[in-house]
């Protein structure tokens, strides 16, 4: 698929333009992908916590600003 690109005087391409439908969805994905992480890292930390080998939060310092 060829893709517009922006170029410098010395032809070498700088960037490449991204359609405004396909950004979205790019960062609907990178946004999905980062919650699947943050739950995994989440949920990889229960059973140390529930083993003693981590200590559980403080539910307190949840709401603290």
């Amino acid at each position: 698929m060829n893709r517009p690109s922006l170029s410098k005087e010395d032809k070498k391409k700088t960037a490449v333009a991204v359609l405004n439908k396909e950004r979205e969805r790019l960062k609907a994905e990178s946004e999905k992908q980062r919650l699947i992480d943050s739950l995994t890292r989440a949920l990889n930390e229960v059973k140390p916590m529930e083993e003693g080998k981590l200590p559980k939060p403080d539910i307190n310092d949840l709401f603290k600003d």
